[in-house]
């Protein structure tokens, strides 16, 4: 039963822990959820529901943190790089001026996601349209990426039967070179030889 779990597990503790901060590419997490698909250890559906409920479960958290300690946070020095005085400040003009759009737009950065989110918690948007408007990025974003990655198992398995046909002819390949650089000592030691012996008759 474990085992049958592995691969959403998987998804759903990869895409939490970069909720936290350790830096894994929620995107490939997603992908690599999608090749687990077609190599036959999950299913299609069950793991895009995995990957919406991961996903917006480790946004809702972010948002969370935001609302909740806000000011502690952006100040904090670990996240201090990302989170500067200008682009805090660009943040709250785009909530100001487009709220639900930020939100929706944001989903699509990785590069600004977390931030975006922990701004938009700071700045106290209701929970509800935070929810709505990353929910419908994430309906788009999710089975994207692990359809592509679903998509991408088929590469996969030929750069995987390749890289083994490819072992091979470098296996014969360092065989062959062996054995010419035996033969080829065998000849040279031969050669001097037989000129030591001509030295020796002369």
């Amino acid at each position: 039963m474990i085992s049958s779990l592995g691969p959403y597990l998987a998804l759903l503790g990869a895409i939490w822990i970069a909720s936290v901060g350790v830096p894994i590419p929620e995107d490939i997490a997603l992908m690599g959820g999608g090749v687990a698909c077609y190599l036959g250890t999950a299913k299609l559906l069950p793991m895009i529901l995995v990957g919406m409920f991961a996903v917006l479960s480790g946004d809702l958290f972010i948002f969370y943190l935001g609302h909740r300690w806000a000011s502690n946070l952006l100040e904090h020095r670990m996240t201090r790089k990302l989170a500067t005085p200008d682009r805090v400040a660009k943040l709250r003009v785009k909530f100001h001026e487009h709220q639900l759009k930020t939100i929706f737009v944001g989903r699509f950065l990785p590069g600004v996601r977390a931030l975006v989110f922990l701004t938009a918690g700071a700045m106290k948007i209701s929970v509800w349209k935070f929810l709505m408007m990353n929910g419908f990025a994430a309906l788009i974003s999710v089975p994207t990426f692990v359809i592509l990655g679903w998509a991408f198992g088929a590469t996969y398995k030929k750069l995987e039967e390749r890289v083994a046909e490819i072992k091979h002819i470098v296996v014969f390949v360092l065989i062959g070179i062996a054995i010419i650089w035996v033969l080829w000592l065998t000849y040279s030691r031969s050669a001097r030889v037989r000129e030591a012996e001509k030295l020796l008759e002369e």
